[in-house]
């Protein structure tokens, strides 16, 4: 339904608000191919992410990418900053680079 809004999980959630803090969501190519998500928290230290979550969120044009290879970065879109609904401002590149997701 149009009219239904649908709210972020808390996974997604937690996410954008680690991306909003600094952290970094890159996607990797394995060997065979297959894309792998890590977010690099600013110490340097990696966790994986779900395909499925990066998915849903760019599908939702909350996150977009700067299509690097051989390491894509992900960043908060104008959209994903203002569904965030946060007084604090973007830190790492998120604070530099501003993306609209009106198209």
């Amino acid at each position: 339904m149009w009219w239904f809004k649908r709210r972020l999980s808390a996974a997604d959630r937690a996410l954008m608000e680690a991306i909003a803090a600094g952290s970094t969501l890159k996607s990797h190519r394995d060997i065979d191919g297959q894309k792998i998500y890590r977010l690099y928290d600013p110490e340097g230290n990696a966790s994986p992410i779900d395909f499925d979550q990066v998915q849903r969120l760019l599908e939702r044009r909350l996150l977009t990418t700067n299509q690097k290879f051989p390491a894509a970065t992900f960043l908060l879109t104008s959209k994903g900053q203002k569904m965030l609904q946060s007084n604090q401002k973007p830190r790492g590149i998120g604070a530099i680079v501003k993306f609209d997701s009106s198209k």
